[in-house]
């Protein structure tokens, strides 16, 4: 009810009355028209869980490519450092001085 007492809303039950009405007495029609309605909510929820499922397994891929690619910057990193420190090592023993 608003502020006047007067209903928020109405329902018509008069067209879903005269539906039934030419219905035959065992719902047949809604029966097969409900049935093809859930199949096809059936269907686009497979759907949605295939390309879910396509979605997952494409990142998870990437996951693992991008782990492996950190895993080599990392070691290549590591590397660039113990050569940096030998070509000072022998630099010192040279006596010649690195400028950067």
């Amino acid at each position: 009810m608003d502020k006047w007492g007067q209903p928020l809303f109405t329902v018509d039950l008069s067209i879903g009355r005269s539906i039934i009405k030419y219905m035959k007495e065992d719902f047949t029609e809604l029966v097969e028209y409900l049935d093809e309605k859930f199949n096809k909510i059936d269907g686009d929820f497979k759907e949605l869980k295939e390309n879910f499922d396509l979605l997952q397994k494409s990142v998870d891929a990437y996951a693992i490519k991008a782990d492996k690619y950190f895993q080599e910057m990392t070691m290549l990193s590591e590397k660039v450092n113990r050569h940096d420190k030998w070509l000072l090592q022998i630099a010192e023993k040279l006596g010649i001085k690195l400028e950067y």
